[in-house]
């Protein structure tokens, strides 16, 4: 299975030395799942896509400090991308500015946070539960 990197952003200097860069982030982890995995890097940010949107079996948006509403014209060019892969049924999955993107992408609302940009772990309490939240863990979607 070949996967697709669609990088975002580079990571901040001072963190690279040390964790590398997203591509290999998520190869390290996922080769640790499945070792035979093969993995080909877009730097989307910079409008490297695949010649063939069908090069890749699947595909990972990685995070970035841009923001998914910010006018730059390489996300309207990602975002357009991000609905091709849908319309061709090709498994994305997306993690932060990815995943804002795609609510984006499909009509979702993204908005500035007044907490302001945040890094790390945190844990949310819920209270209650709508439908979309999964059962198991009722914090999260889980697929």
């Amino acid at each position: 299975m070949i996967i697709g990197i669609l990088q975002t952003d580079t990571v901040k200097s001072e963190f690279s030395h040390q964790f590398g860069e997203y591509p290999a982030m998520f190869e390290s982890l996922l080769k640790q799942i499945s070792p035979q995995l093969e993995f080909r890097v877009y730097d989307v940010q910079h409008g490297t896509y695949p010649n063939d949107i069908h090069e890749c079996d699947a595909y990972i948006s990685t995070g970035s400090k841009a923001s998914v509403y910010d006018t730059d014209a390489w996300i309207g060019v990602f975002q357009d991308f991000i609905v091709h892969l849908d319309e061709q049924n090709i498994k994305h999955v997306a993690i932060c500015f990815g995943h804002q993107l795609v609510a984006q992408a499909f009509g979702g609302k993204t908005e500035k946070s007044n907490n302001g940009w945040g890094v790390g772990v945190h844990s949310y309490t819920t209270h209650g539960q709508k439908d979309w939240c999964c059962l198991h863990c009722q914090h999260t979607v889980c697929w």
